[in-house]
């Protein structure tokens, strides 16, 4: 049987069996490792781990009976078959509901983590080591605070589109052209950037993409700081609002 390693307080704890780790509470988003991994993963990753997070209970009857059945589950003379379909497309529907609550709340509760993973995919990729086969295999050391800095750094520098945030306005003037303003803001910590590539789109009433335009601040910008650009263009016939997207960047420091 598979044993788990885990974090607490900054000090690997294991190995632990699937009990041991239903005891200590973890979930899905938990790091573990276990030998023969080359990096933590997440427990919910793990078909054995699955049964050590938690799940939602089955939607609550409505109302009892003196006999302990459901209400809307007594049977009707002559409608066994429609009151089963219709179970059967209730059950559907609360399947469905509650299959998407989970995959959105695991989405939001992974988006927190997927840039420290990604971060440490990058260091650990640098510093893989080989060992015997005939030796016992650890778990990947901690990051230090510097290799975290470095990784964050380079994880910013490779996606510009992440934290360079744009918000804009556009309008059509007197001479029947179509005005966009920008404002771009760099929200990154460390990194600096460049050379910003970014689309500029023009949409219908109904948001279909009649047409666009590609432009280059050429400007640097730093943590924090933000940069304004207004372009003017004879739009496509039809068009009703603009919009932009950051495409690249390059990496200015």
């Amino acid at each position: 049987m598979k044993k788990f390693f885990i974090q607490e307080n900054n000090q690997t704890i294991g190995p632990l069996s699937v009990e041991e780790l239903t005891a200590k509470g973890i979930t899905q988003s938990t790091l573990v490792w276990t030998e023969g991994m080359d990096e933590w993963k997440a427990a919910g990753t793990f078909e054995e781990l699955l049964p050590t997070v938690s799940k939602l209970p089955p939607a609550y009857p409505s109302k009892l009976t003196e006999s302990g059945v459901s209400s809307n589950e007594l049977p009707i003379p002559g409608r066994n078959k429609k009151v089963i379909l219709s179970l059967t497309v209730a059950f559907i529907c609360v399947f469905s509901l509650v299959l998407v609550y989970l995959l959105a709340f695991n989405t939001n509760e992974k988006k927190e983590d997927l840039e420290n993973e990604s971060l440490r995919e990058d260091i650990m990729a640098t510093k893989k080591e080989q060992i015997d086969n005939k030796e016992v295999t650890l778990p990947p050391p901690e990051l230090t605070e510097a290799q975290k800095l470095a990784a964050q750094i380079l994880y910013e520098k490779r996606n510009p589109a992440v934290y360079i945030s744009p918000s804009w306005s556009s309008w059509e003037n007197f001479a029947d052209e179509f005005v966009v303003e920008g404002d771009f803001m760099n929200t990154a910590k460390n990194a600096s950037f460049k050379n910003i590539k970014i689309a500029i789109g023009f949409l219908s009433k109904t948001d279909v993409l009649l047409g666009s335009k590609e432009e280059v601040i050429y400007e640097y910008l730093g943590p924090g700081y933000s940069v304004k650009r207004k372009y003017k263009y004879l739009a496509p016939e039809s068009t009703h609002k603009a919009t932009i997207k950051v495409v690249s960047a390059d990496p200015a420091n």
